[in-house]
């Protein structure tokens, strides 16, 4: 391999990276944005405050990263892991049934990535933190319904280790 074929692999990698970051900053600038709004109320709970801190802290640092161009390859796991402990913070200050679906989000950002240990982490954080939701919250999940929300997760599980075999 030529010094000339390394650099063009290597800027091939840098916009890659880059642009993965930039689909992952605009959609968790998106949710900040989204779940900003309803937190204007003044007779909101103080939970709701800490959740809202938590994402701005994570948007902030993402930004940062992000737009000067600093510490780039780190990026993914700021997201990865800042998300997981913004989804943390709302399902113990804010028990929900929708709280399943941000599981589901994570697992879509880290499929951005398609980095194996950023897999494996989401993969085992989210199955820890639906088997809390489902049996250690009283969010009215009763046995039926967490039959699908399982099957879907494994499912989905399944199909993120597949993507690597194909790679």
């Amino acid at each position: 391999m030529t010094v000339k074929n390394r650099v063009e692999e290597t800027n091939y990698r840098t916009e890659d990276m880059r642009r993965r970051n930039s689909i992952v900053f605009w959609t968790i600038t998106f949710i900040t944005i989204i779940s900003t709004i309803p937190r204007f109320s003044f007779d909101a709970p103080i939970g709701l405050y800490i959740q809202l801190g938590v994402m701005l802290i994570l948007w902030a640092s993402l930004a940062f990263i992000h737009f000067r161009k600093v510490f780039e390859p780190y990026m993914r796991y700021v997201a990865i892991i800042g998300t997981s402990i913004s989804i943390t913070v709302a399902i113990v200050l804010e028990p929900s049934i929708t709280n399943f679906s941000s599981v589901y989000y994570l697992l879509i950002l880290t499929l951005i990535y398609m980095d194996l240990p950023l897999t494996v982490y989401s993969i085992i954080y989210g199955l820890g933190i639906m088997i809390y939701m489902s049996f250690y919250q009283d969010i009215g999940v009763t046995n039926e319904m967490l039959m699908p929300y399982f099957l879907y997760y494994i499912l989905i599980a399944i199909l993120m280790f597949a993507f690597f075999t194909c790679i």
